[in-house]
């Protein structure tokens, strides 16, 4: 039979839960000798009434200490180390993207772009673009302007001296906007530079026939935008084009037309004799009602089916003049 030592060894703390990048100091009685144990081995050296525990790898883990006093050892009660885990930071991106690829997430120049980043994540955040840390972006959301690969450092509340990154950087891609100018050719509005298809508008209202590259436009007076197709995914209407009044067309050459009423065909000649090219006509809702091309100084436009009204013979290089279809 052995007697009970009289000694009853604990460790102090009695609790205890440790983050990835923290450490903590276990103590038990002053005694004669000691060795502790980890998950019920031996630790090689740990005699001492002390021994340094960290939480990268002790967390997670059963410690106790065999106490010796006066040639009697005694084990203290276990001790289980708590651990909270350390996950890299997750991010979420936000708003209205193209696409995704190898170089990142895809928007059109001017949209809005966010990167969020996700709890459990809420302190020392720090962002970064290129591996560059951003001066003053220390919230958990991030308004991204510029092309760039994206990343964040940051720590849990509970933990704040383990920071954690991810293991990706998060990039995105502006790609640039193509718009429309408006200006004038000849006597027309054309939109530059040219694209697939057009649709032009007058006061917010779509012009009927408006999909052309040119209109004519001297006779309405307005706000003109236009839509063109650049077979892009960045692609926006024109800035408005106001057009108080007619143009100044009196440096413009004229024609000649007979007869004016007309009904079934009108001449048309140019007043220089220099040789005619593209013509087009349109009613007075700035419909095109028919088109062409001379090689010729004088020529000739059949009407049938044009219905009876007022329209306006646009010449190439030529000032505009009003028809009369009876």
């Amino acid at each position: 039979m052995f007697a009970q030592c009289t000694h009853d060894p604990v460790i102090t703390p009695a609790s205890l839960t440790l983050c990835p990048g923290d450490s903590a100091v276990l103590t038990t009685q002053t005694a004669d000798s000691y060795q502790w144990y980890r998950n019920g081995d031996p630790i090689l050296g740990a005699i001492n009434d002390s021994l340094l525990v960290v939480g990268s790898s002790d967390a997670g883990s059963v410690f106790k200490v065999l106490v010796t006093l006066d040639s009697c050892g005694e084990m203290s009660p276990n001790l289980s180390i708590g651990g909270i885990a350390q996950i890299a930071p997750l991010v979420y991106w936000y708003g209205n993207a193209l696409f995704s690829d190898t170089l990142g997430i895809h928007f059109c120049q001017g949209e809005q772009a966010y990167l969020q980043l996700q709890p459990p994540h809420d302190t020392n955040i720090q962002w970064y673009a290129d591996s560059l840390p951003i001066a003053g972006e220390n919230d958990d959301t991030l308004f991204v302007s510029a092309n760039g690969n994206y990343w964040v450092t940051a720590s849990y509340a509970l933990c704040p001296n383990s920071t954690s990154q991810p293991s990706y950087s998060t990039g995105i891609v502006f790609e640039p906007v193509t718009q429309p100018q408006i200006g004038w050719v000849d006597t027309l509005l054309c939109a530059d530079p040219p694209g697939n298809s057009y649709q032009w508008y007058i006061n917010g209202i779509p012009v009927f026939g408006g999909n052309d590259q040119c209109i004519s436009a001297t006779f309405f007076g307005g706000y003109y935008t236009v839509d063109v197709d650049y077979g892009s995914p960045c692609q926006e209407t024109s800035d408005p084009y106001l057009l108080l009044g007619v143009p100044d067309l009196s440096a413009l050459p004229s024609v000649a037309i007979w007869p004016n009423p007309a009904t079934e065909m009108v001449n048309v000649s140019s007043a220089t004799g220099a040789l005619i090219g593209s013509w087009r006509m349109f009613d007075l809702s700035g419909r095109e009602v028919g088109t062409g091309s001379s090689s010729s100084h004088t020529f000739s436009i059949g009407l049938n089916g044009v219905t009876a009204g007022t329209y306006l013979l646009m010449v190439a290089g030529h000032a505009p003049i009003t028809l009369m279809v009876m």
